[in-house]
């Protein structure tokens, strides 16, 4: 599966030669149809790349796709510009700025109880079940209709512990406390346009209504499978990972909680999503389409404590709170996750990165130490078993350059090659 006719468009600063041809590499194996990569190192663009399959259908630099989880980053963002504000607190319950929240039980739920995912409300706010698209519109949230429904639910704890993933739940109840407390009672996706996307500007948006916006494809698992064993029996695929990786993914997928008021079980994020009436609602968790020029943005001014090129969103102490307190748990299917009390995702040890990346391989990461800011996006989605591996490798090849640099010492355009090891399933997820 090679594809030989593909374009890939931008520039990469001297240093960064290898990151194109690892992008160009992706291309070549058949593993993308629409892609972007954008890095940014102390507030300078390093690499700016995008390629397509079709050289007649317009994909630029400039184009969005849904993103899907990336928007996890965004709402953390916006929450910390709110404590940034005095409007919040991360330690206050949610009934303190939402009364009615605190009925049947969830009085003590804390704003960083939200962020980290320990609510106990993961599987209960369901389209068909308990929310209508009307409810999540912003129309509709204004007029409390969501909010009213969320208040009554009664939280249900995982059998381990107090984290469990918060795919779609964890923006649907940020954006209820979040318009209580701002003063002009404007939504999370209000608040990313005025605020946020105005002043930087970054292409970024909660919902789609853009006409640059791309469509995306997913992988099925069966042609999957197919790549897996080809990768393991080392001919040209687009996986990487092989069949027996492919396959324990497949079997976990299998035992997957079939619960029926479930989104993520059902799938309903993924093929509904970005499309039709589900377009324009505000699901900040999972329904943000964005560029990567636009999330790389953002991306470095969280790498630099607040502010990108003298445009600040956050003064360095609330970067700080928003930083801090990481604390360990399984986020789903026996996989821990370091998440931070203002809710991003904690990668790495001595020098973290941090962030959060989208179902099927988009990225949206920052790195203090380096002042590194990198987002990825791509419209061919791969399944969970593959999540985020392009992104993960083009992501370490930046963190290389940039350290190479950084040490003076020479390099090449040559891509690094790294031996073989066995993939770990926190590695295919999280890539620490």
């Amino acid at each position: 599966m090679v594809d030989e006719d593909f374009i890939v468009e931008g520039t990469v600063s001297p240093g960064y030669e290898s990151v194109r041809l690892m992008f160009e590499e992706l291309f070549e194996q058949g593993s993308e149809e629409n892609s972007q990569l954008c890095a940014y190192v102390g507030g300078e663009r390093v690499v700016d790349l995008w390629g397509r399959l079709d050289n007649h259908n317009g994909y630029n630099a400039d184009s969005t796709q849904l993103v899907f989880s990336c928007g996890k980053n965004l709402e953390a963002l916006m929450l910390a510009m709110a404590v940034d504000k005095g409007w919040l607190d991360y330690s206050r319950p949610i009934a303190y700025y939402w009364p009615e929240f605190g009925a049947n039980g969830k009085e003590n739920i804390t704003v960083a109880d939200l962020l980290r995912h320990e609510t106990g409300l993961c599987r209960f706010i369901g389209f068909q079940h308990l929310l209508e698209i009307e409810d999540l519109t912003r129309e509709g949230i204004k007029k409390n209709l969501a909010g009213a429904k969320i208040a009554g639910l009664t939280s249900v704890w995982p059998r381990r512990g107090r984290r469990e993933y918060h795919a779609l739940t964890r923006g649907t109840i940020a954006n209820e406390v979040f318009r209580r407390v701002e003063p002009r009672q404007r939504t999370l996706g209000e608040f990313l346009e005025e605020e946020v996307v105005s002043k930087l500007p970054a292409d970024v948006f909660i919902g789609n209504n853009q006409p640059n916006c791309y469509p995306f494809k997913t992988i099925k698992s069966s042609k999957y499978c197919l790549e897996g064993l080809k990768k393991s029996l080392g001919l040209q695929s687009v996986s990487l990972v092989g069949l027996p990786m492919v396959l324990g993914y497949l079997g976990m997928e299998k035992f997957m909680p079939k619960n029926e008021q479930d989104p993520f079980a059902m799938g309903l994020f993924r093929d509904r999503i970005g499309s039709g009436q589900y377009q324009m609602i505000e699901l900040p968790s999972a329904n943000m389409n964005a560029s990567a020029r636009g999330m790389a943005i953002i991306a470095s001014a969280l790498a630099n404590k607040g502010a990108h090129n003298g445009t600040r969103l956050l003064s360095e102490e609330t970067w700080a709170k928003m930083h801090a307190d990481p604390t360990k748990g399984e986020i789903y299917w026996g996989i821990d996750l370091r998440l931070s009390q203002g809710g991003v995702g904690v990668f790495g040890g001595r020098s973290p990165f941090y962030g959060w990346q989208g179902y099927g391989g988009s990225t949206f990461h920052w790195q203090p130490e380096l002042k590194i800011g990198l987002a990825y996006t791509c419209t061919l989605l791969f399944p969970a078993c593959a999540l985020n591996l392009k992104a993960g490798r083009l992501r370490s090849e930046v963190i290389r350059c940039t350290k190479i640099l950084r040490d003076g010492k020479h390099t090449s355009t040559k891509i690094k090659n790294q031996k073989s090891k066995r993939i770990k399933f926190s590695e295919i997820f999280f890539q620490r």
